[in-house]
């Protein structure tokens, strides 16, 4: 329960989002003002719900902030659910030993009503919130990719440990050939509806959910940033799949690869596309494309193979597991992601 003179509440409000960009002001001069559809986006759009605890004083200003974007998680074919961790903070004018109260018990607050085994507690659900939130799917496990100073706050607060390193690929546009071997190309093509079928047979043991549903609202309905999507079909099968965003690095852009899906043991379709990726950016003008992985992802030498140097990223995966059918060490051995599944693209 929060401490005396606090209240826990789960609306977002003006207090809210002025509480939340005082503090993300504090810590980079130059963020800029989240938009009404960008803030839309991320809490009533998500397609497996938002949830979030705020302490806020009995007068109402915002104290401590701590919220996630609820995601499926696949462990040998069973759906659970993951929460990656954003937009935590405590407010900015408090003094330093006060803002790490206050947001230790936001923390707290948040694992009692929304991680574990069993029924969720707590604070009655928002009216925004899904049915299945509602009805008690609690998060089997909590993450998110902090730069490494800043995690020993997830760390002391929710018990965060060190799942996997961010590894960065990168490589230059036009190392690969242009062979198809038997596929077809189609660039922003819509979402085909075998893509769901598709990623319940080749799925990793351990990896993130991905559906039509969720594709559409990650990249299709995100309005900060335009993406390009590239599917890869056989026969009129989808085979693979990858989405792109431009980056700025001076004067020159490179394109980031902030999905893909291609079966392990698949080969023809990863080269496939490698050479669509290429294809794609050169039509765009880009020099360079850039991924970044998990140091555990088998896919890194198959990588490294088609021609992408690796280097340690500056963030890193940590997390906590909270549910015995995903036990911590084997998220460390076996989770599989992308960028899609941060914060960062």
């Amino acid at each position: 329960m929060p401490g005396a003179g606090l209240q826990r509440t789960r609306s977002r409000d003006g207090a809210l989002e002025e509480a939340f960009d005082a503090a993300f002001r504090a810590l980079d001069p130059g963020h800029a003002r989240r938009s009404a559809a960008t803030w839309s986006w991320r809490t009533e759009q998500v397609p497996s719900g938002a949830p979030f605890v705020t302490l806020r004083s009995q007068e109402g200003a915002v104290l401590a902030h701590y919220g996630a974007l609820a995601q499926g998680l696949l462990v040998d074919g069973q759906r659970l659910l993951a929460g990656q961790a954003v937009d935590t903070f405590a407010a900015a004018e408090l003094p330093r030993r006060r803002r790490a109260a206050v947001f230790q018990e936001a923390c707290e607050a948040f694992i009692e009503d929304h991680c574990g085994v069993g029924p969720c507690g707590g604070v009655p659900a928002s009216p925004v919130l899904p049915a299945a939130e509602v009805e008690g799917e609690r998060f089997a496990f909590c993450y998110g990719f902090p730069v490494r100073p800043a995690w020993r706050l997830g760390r002391a607060g929710l018990g965060y440990g060190l799942v996997q390193e961010f590894l960065q690929l990168t490589r230059p546009v036009g190392a690969q050939g242009t062979a198809r071997w038997d596929l077809d190309l189609a660039v922003d093509a819509a979402w085909p509806s075998d893509l769901d079928e598709l990623f319940r047979r080749e799925a990793p043991p351990v990896a993130f959910e991905r559906t039509v549903e969720w594709l559409r609202w990650r990249f299709d309905a995100d309005p900060s940033a335009p993406s390009t999507r590239v599917l890869l079909t056989r026969g009129g099968e989808l085979a693979a799949w990858a989405v792109l965003r431009e980056r700025k690095e001076g004067a020159a852009s490179v394109g980031v690869v902030v999905d893909r899906f291609v079966p392990e043991r698949d080969d023809d379709a990863a080269d496939a596309l490698e050479s669509a990726l290429d294809e794609c950016a050169r039509a765009q003008g880009w020099a360079a494309l850039a991924l970044a992985l998990g140091e555990a992802d088998p896919d890194l030498v198959r990588l490294q193979q088609r021609g992408w140097r690796a280097e340690l990223g500056a963030y890193a995966l940590v997390g906590r597991s909270f549910d015995p059918r995903a036990p911590q060490d084997r998220l460390s051995r076996e989770l599989r992601w992308t960028l899609a599944d941060t914060d960062l693209a």
